[in-house]
């Protein structure tokens, strides 16, 4: 969730470990929330910046670095900063060391950052408001880096179907980009839905993993996450996006209407697909509070769909149509689809 992408900095500076500070990458530009020029008169206190974007450039995953920006009040009368200094992120620890500025007087506010463990570039913003008059009413700071990485995963992303059949399976290849050897740990993922085959005794630079699916657990999870654990001197971890295709969907899963009549009917349509490209049959539909009703229903066996017309009842009383078609395929019922009828009702 802390993972950002950006465009990749022209000129990336070298950080600088908890030890040291890095250099800054641009010039200082200030962001601002809207505001009109005569409010951000010089007879106020007024907060600038020596930098808008620090840039830490390469780093190495999960580690700290520090940096530092300095605020200082260009304005003729006193400001205040408000206490906290607000972030986006909860991998960036902030400490300014006055909240309170004479004109001409500065701060310094001094930033640890922890970078992430997925590679690829990031960018975290940092919000320092000021107390009114002072202006402007925020100053928007940004922090951008790119983590480096040592190992790849062949693919990137995973996408599974949920079929009882032999060749229903994965295979993930991990390999080392700089030469150092490592053995798999440990492997979990969203849901358990999907397992891996390693023998933690094998070490070396690339590695393939074979996966196991578990089609129970997989209905229950549309997008997930399968870890590898790894002992490589510079990574303990990688991470693998997965999605789930089912075999059916149903178009648009949701009919929302708004402010409807009591007992207007309203006509609507709904497509039901085979994402495998497979012929089914559905063999009953029906709706939960009987405020659906199926008009008609027609099938495509070269498409391997149905489209089915349906007219939608708004309940004589209360304030809310809220109904749910339930769509059974013949053979498969754990892949009853639902279609959500939702809507509004005019007050009287």
């Amino acid at each position: 969730g802390c993972a950002g992408k950006e465009k990749k900095p022209e000129k990336p500076v070298e950080p600088a470990a908890v030890e040291g500070e890095a250099a800054p990458a641009e010039e200082a530009v200030i962001e601002v929330e809207p505001a009109k020029p005569e409010e951000l008169s010089k007879e106020n206190g007024l907060l600038t910046a020596d930098k808008l974007v620090y840039d830490f450039g390469e780093l190495e995953p999960k580690k700290k670095f520090q940096g530092e920006y300095v605020l200082k009040n260009e304005g003729k009368t006193a400001l205040e900063i408000q206490n906290p200094v607000r972030k986006s992120c909860g991998c960036t620890e902030l400490k300014l060391d006055k909240y309170k500025l004479e004109p001409g007087e500065s701060a310094l506010l001094k930033v640890e950052y922890t970078s992430n463990s997925t590679p690829g570039e990031t960018e975290k913003h940092i919000w320092v408001d000021v107390v009114p008059p002072g202006q402007p009413k925020t100053l928007t700071l940004k922090l951008k880096a790119r983590v480096s990485q040592h190992v790849q995963a062949m693919p990137e992303k995973l996408e599974f179907q949920i079929r009882d059949t032999p060749d229903n399976v994965g295979e993930v290849t991990l390999k080392s980009l700089d030469g150092s050897e490592f053995a798999i740990t440990s492997i979990n993922s969203s849901g358990n839905a999907v397992e891996g085959v390693f023998d933690p005794q094998v070490k070396g630079t690339e590695l393939k993993v074979p996966l196991k699916l578990k089609q129970d657990s997989l209905r229950k999870v549309q997008n997930g996450v399968l870890n590898v654990m790894i002992n490589h001197p510079k990574v303990d971890s990688v991470s693998i996006p997965f999605k789930v295709d089912p075999p059916f969907a149903a178009n648009p899963r949701t009919q929302f209407f708004r402010d409807m009549e009591r007992n207007q009917v309203q006509k609507v349509q709904v497509t039901v697909v085979s994402n495998y490209n497979e012929p089914f049959e559905i063999s009953n539909l029906r709706s939960e509070k009987g405020f659906i009703k199926v008009v008609n229903q027609s099938r495509d066996e070269s498409t391997n769909s149905y489209k089915i017309d349906l007219e939608v009842t708004a309940p004589a009383t209360g304030n809310i149509l809220n109904d749910y078609l339930f769509v059974e395929i013949a053979g498969r019922p754990d892949d009853t689809l639902k279609v959500h009828c939702y809507g509004r009702i005019k007050k009287d």
